[in-house]
């Protein structure tokens, strides 16, 4: 592929946080892929690795290059990462996520053989070999990664088709052109959560502005990575708080789409309470999260009372 002039050269960027020892399991996987032309740039940010970790990072091959911050926060991160590449296209993994296949760079590599193509998001599995996990491919083969006409997002990353276009591209097993995230703008660094529709917000604007609607976005079902949603550290967003979600919810849409989208959101603010109570009832009960029907159960009760709390105050 790397000897085709058509084919880029591919620069993979993890960003960690507390978790080396999981980061370097997946440079062990990363160091064996199969494509011959790639580099993979860290963006470390743990605050006081083991002496041990950090000699395991040193003694990395030359193919990866460790660049060690103070905590960054996602989006930071991340774009210190795509500025540090070399690569014509920018590969994204999480340091708790695993290729499944020896073959991940070289797939994802082929989607880029066609010049329209600005960024891809690649299928994420929870276990090897799992099925289908939604309950009808028909409903959700419409809605893989696209946007609601609020800028509601919906993902069905677990999908096991491709699909074509979509709107945005999840943080982990994507990948965009470099030269498109710069002129993009990168990621919003204001945004710490959900930073991935800060670029996708962008990119619209971008393609409209520069005369690139030709170009598009694609879900595609391979290649996949098996994602770690038992491996403690980073910024612990599996482990967040009620409250903590509440306010995640509120941030996005006051911070991403009411500044992207500003006047629909100020003629939809109801409508997007409504949906923000919807999205967190729906982390409550998500399988990701280790919690027993007990515990589920008091969480709703109280979002309940939150929201009917909040909504007094303002009827008052």
């Amino acid at each position: 592929m790397a000897e085709n002039a058509a084919a880029p050269a591919l620069s993979v960027v993890v960003r960690s946080f507390r978790r080396l020892d999981p980061l370097l399991e997946l440079c062990r996987v990363l160091a064996a892929q199969d494509h011959p032309s790639f580099e993979v740039v860290i963006v470390e940010q743990t605050p006081e690795p083991t002496p041990e970790q950090t000699a395991a990072l040193d003694a990395l091959d030359p193919r990866f290059r460790v660049l060690r911050f103070p905590p960054l926060g996602g989006p930071r991160a991340r774009n210190e990462g795509v500025r540090a590449a070399h690569g014509e296209v920018v590969v994204f993994i999480d340091d708790d996520d695993t290729p499944v296949d020896a073959t991940w760079l070289s797939e994802m590599a082929r989607h880029f053989e066609d010049p329209h193509l600005l960024g891809v998001s690649c299928r994420q599995v929870w276990q090897a070999g799992e099925e289908l996990p939604y309950v009808s491919r028909a409903l959700v083969r419409p809605w893989v990664m696209r946007y609601s006409r609020l800028k509601i997002p919906r993902t069905y990353a677990r999908f096991d088709e491709d699909v074509t276009p979509v709107d945005w591209l999840h943080g982990t097993n994507s990948a965009v052109r470099r030269e498109v995230a710069l002129a993009v703008g990168l990621w919003d660094e204001q945004v710490l959560r959900q930073d991935e529709h800060s670029f996708a917000f962008r990119l619209e604007r971008w393609r409209r502005e520069s005369g690139r609607e030709d170009g598009y976005l694609a879900f595609r079902a391979r290649p996949a990575v098996r994602r770690g949603l038992d491996i403690a550290g980073g910024m612990d967003k599996r482990r967040a708080t009620l409250e903590g979600e509440i306010a995640n919810q509120a941030r996005f849409q006051h911070n991403v789409i009411g500044a992207y989208y500003p006047a629909l959101y100020k003629r939809f603010r109801p409508v997007y309470r409504a949906q923000a109570f919807g999205r967190v009832l729906t982390w409550i009960w998500g399988k990701s999260r280790p919690l027993t029907t007990g515990d589920r159960l008091r969480e709703t009760v109280q979002l309940v009372g939150r929201f009917a709390s909040e909504d007094g105050k303002h009827r008052g």
